[in-house]
């Protein structure tokens, strides 16, 4: 299943990537941790947005867990939109979880 990212309507990820990343850092849920600051800035190295920047993302200074990123996640019928205690800050923050 792919994910269309934000920043230019072409630029995609495969769903499989996401999860082989949460099976192997043995989580369940990823909080979405969306920020507007540059990767080198970026305060949630263990967020959706910091995953997508580093390891998809052309423009690796842009938020892109944007709604729309979530909302193509959840369609999936995977995951679905929680609060957790985010794992870089323990503040409840949004996220999404395996269902």
């Amino acid at each position: 299943m792919k994910i269309n990212l934000p920043e230019d309507g072409h630029r995609q990820f495969n769903l499989s990537a996401l999860l082989k990343y949460l099976v192997d850092s043995k989580r369940y849920f990823i909080v979405v941790g969306q920020q507007h600051e540059k990767l080198e800035k970026h305060t949630k190295d263990l967020s959706l947005d910091y995953w997508i920047r580093k390891n998809i993302a052309v423009n690796k200074d842009t938020a892109q867990a944007t709604d729309n990123v979530v909302e193509q996640i959840c369609a999936t019928g995977l995951f679905t939109v929680t609060k957790n205690a985010c794992p870089n800050t323990g503040v409840s923050s949004k996220a999404i979880e395996l269902i």
